[in-house]
């Protein structure tokens, strides 16, 4: 009987499962968040990361991207601002490529302008 009863809180403290140290970090990278529109969220992620080739001369006027470009790279977090350098994206970007980027950063930042369109 003891036997059973010792097995039994053994089952009930483990549970099952692997037990987790304190503190423990079990995550991984970031997840696409849910109800997002995958496509335009992949398409401003890869411009975020420098991944999409853009041109070199300008598509628009540099100061009409120039003030989102400028608040999003001050606002997102330090560790996001290392790799870009999203003020020198500024009248490179198409409108596509531009809603994209502000939708991706407004999805995994949390970070909106109020300058850029929606749709």
């Amino acid at each position: 009987m003891k036997r059973v009863v010792a097995a039994l809180l053994l089952a009930m403290a483990f549970g099952g499962r692997p037990a987790a140290a304190s503190g423990s970090y079990t995550g991984g990278p970031p997840r696409t968040p849910q109800r997002t529109d995958v496509a335009r969220y992949e398409l401003g992620k890869s411009v975020f990361l420098g991944k999409t080739e853009l041109p070199a001369t300008p598509v628009v006027p540099a100061e009409s991207q120039s003030p989102c470009l400028t608040l999003w790279q001050n606002k997102i977090p330090r560790s996001a601002q290392k790799p870009v350098d999203l003020p020198s994206l500024a009248g490179r970007l198409s409108e596509e490529y531009f809603k994209a980027l502000a939708y991706f950063i407004e999805v995994r930042f949390n970070v909106k302008c109020d300058s850029v369109p929606r749709p």
